[in-house]
């Protein structure tokens, strides 16, 4: 999916700190414009209207109070792993691999096309200089829709209490589940904390197995103690800032084929900017 692959890019390049006239950035949308029809003499007013909403939503979600209570939504940059990096066995079975691994194809139904859908909104509403509140709204929903969830939340880190909270999200009770959604910050060997030490995306099938077999804490084990779980860190300047905690209710009911993996990290990425320039405008 060219689209996906470009905004993915795309993200991850600013994100990263390079500049709309920067020779390598000129030359992936280069290379993408053949497939994704764009105008590239708009692209710099497009980040800019971008960076101006991604402020406006940042400030609104920097507190639990703050977040407006219909959106339940919002995404990180994930960094891939440095080569170098090695992966603790607790973490290694449940890891999901980077874009270009090769996984077997699974007969299911395929939710491509409404992330694809969603993709193509999200991307639309930002380059029209829309409220990004409803792009935040379209990457949850989409993904709510897409896998047949039974819940998606945002958990954030809050500095001042040492913890990643829930903040926002989708899905059954799911006012009394962000009350409840809360780990310290703190490390402990726990695929949570694990994951985001080394900013792996994990997919766990079974969690009515997972407690024992792959470091689920006993806290989250009681508050969701089957089905299937899929966790994304939320990376930042290369630390973790948050994670996206989706559920399936049934085990094994999370399929993510390469192509499916590429669009959920593209609707990720979408709202990842947002939290890079907060930081950016405190520093």
């Amino acid at each position: 999916c060219q689209l996906a692959c470009m905004a993915h890019d795309v993200t991850e390049r600013l994100a990263a700190g390079e500049g709309i006239r920067d020779r390598s950035l000129s030359l992936l949308l280069a290379r993408f414009r053949d497939c994704v029809p764009f105008n590239g003499d708009r692209f710099g007013d497009v980040v800019q209207e971008a960076r101006t909403e991604y402020r406006m939503l940042a400030e609104g979600l920097a507190t639990p109070e703050g977040a407006p209570p219909a959106i339940r939504a919002l995404s990180g940059l994930q960094h891939k792993d440095a080569a170098t990096v090695e992966r603790d066995d607790a973490i290694a079975a449940v890891a999901l691999p980077g874009d270009d691994s090769e996984q077997p194809a699974v007969d299911q139904a395929n939710p491509e096309p409404i992330l694809l859908e969603g993709l193509q909104e999200a991307t639309a509403i930002l380059a029209e200089g829309a409220d990004l509140n409803h792009v935040a709204q379209v990457v949850l929903e989409t993904l709510y829709r897409a896998f047949g969830l039974r819940r998606v939340a945002l958990c954030l880190r809050d500095a001042a209490r040492r913890q990643y909270a829930g903040r926002l999200g989708f899905g059954s009770d799911i006012d009394l589940y962000l009350k409840r959604l809360h780990f310290d910050e703190d490390y402990a060997r726990d695929v949570f904390h694990v994951a985001l030490k080394q900013k792996t995306d994990v997919h766990i099938a079974d969690l009515a197995v997972g407690g024992a077999g792959h470091g689920i804490p006993a806290w989250f084990n009681a508050l969701s103690p089957n089905g299937a779980l899929l966790f994304l860190p939320l990376i930042v300047q290369d630390h973790p800032v948050g994670c996206i905690v989706a559920e399936h209710e049934r085990s094994g009911g999370l399929q993510l084929e390469p192509g499916t993996l590429r669009l959920v990290r593209a609707l990720r990425n979408q709202l990842a900017l947002g939290l890079q320039l907060r930081r950016n405008d405190r520093a």
